[in-house]
């Protein structure tokens, strides 16, 4: 289990979060800082750490902020699992030990704008899964969409809100079976996540077959304009040295063919 749980943990968890939190050792408490706590050095604006597990035995914490600029943080803690605490009216709630569906693994999680916590994750045979829950009932194990698995096989995947809740998922799919080869794909939500639309290849390349989820890269970003969004998918195939860009000006109802933005001189095999 523990090796699953190292598998789970990539850079893809962006480093957002260090501003809000300081990540911990295995066998550290988990520190956040609390605002009502005064900055300690008047030669910044950090306000001084708290500790929010009370354990010694906690690690991997995560955090997202939903609409209502509810904070929620999440850990795992080596002797009572997931543990969930939440900061809102001015004071973090008690550390309570959690039942959450992507136990055991390590999630990507992201807010919506419409008060909803959304939850990415992929298991030891890289399928990708995904379930929702609202900001208001993210500590309640009886609230939670009905999972969903979206890949078979993914290695690396990212995903995006826009404004009106629109859900856009990209991943690397690393295998050929049942007609669809290995390759980039993307796919989105318009109902929040409740049905996913069906699944557009960007681009195949066999060389994405021998990649692991260490070399594995992609990501993809969405910026909104005066009556559309447009997004932005970029990864790399690190046995060429190359790296790719697709583009939709259509909210992702079509995306243009990739072209290659950046490469280095590697042999081919």
């Amino acid at each position: 289990m523990v090796e699953i749980q190292e598998r789970m943990k990539k850079k893809k968890f962006h480093l957002a979060i260090v501003g809000l939190m300081v990540i911990s050792w295995l066998t550290s408490p988990i520190v956040v800082p609390a605002d009502e706590i005064p900055a300690e050095s008047t030669s910044s604006n950090w306000s001084s750490p708290v500790n929010l597990s009370q354990s010694g035995g906690a690690s991997d914490p995560l955090i997202v902020m939903d609409s209502l600029e509810v904070t929620h943080v999440i850990w795992h803690d080596i002797f009572d699992g997931f543990v969930y605490s939440r900061f809102s009216d001015e004071s973090w709630s008690a550390p309570v030990p959690t039942v959450f569906p992507f136990d055991p693994y390590f999630p990507k999680l992201i807010a919506d704008q419409q008060g909803g916590i959304h939850v990415f994750w992929l298991d030891e045979f890289d399928r990708l899964f995904y379930t929702r829950n609202s900001g208001a009932n993210f500590g309640n194990a009886n609230n939670w969409l009905e999972t969903q698995q979206l890949a078979e096989a993914a290695l690396a995947f990212d995903v995006t809100s826009d404004q009106s809740g629109i859900l856009y998922l990209t991943y690397v799919r690393p295998i050929d079976s049942g007609g669809n080869p290995a390759g980039i794909y993307f796919r989105s939500s318009r109902d929040r996540g409740a049905s996913w639309l069906q699944v557009t290849r960007l681009q195949d390349s066999r060389y994405l077959r021998n990649l692991t989820r260490d070399s594995a890269n992609i990501q993809i970003a969405e910026a909104e304009y005066e009556g559309g969004v447009s997004l932005y998918v970029v990864w790399d195939k690190p046995a060429r040295g190359r790296i790719y860009l697709s583009r939709s000006n259509n909210g992702g109802q079509s995306l243009e063919a990739p072209y290659e933005i950046d490469h280095t001189q590697v042999s081919s095999a």
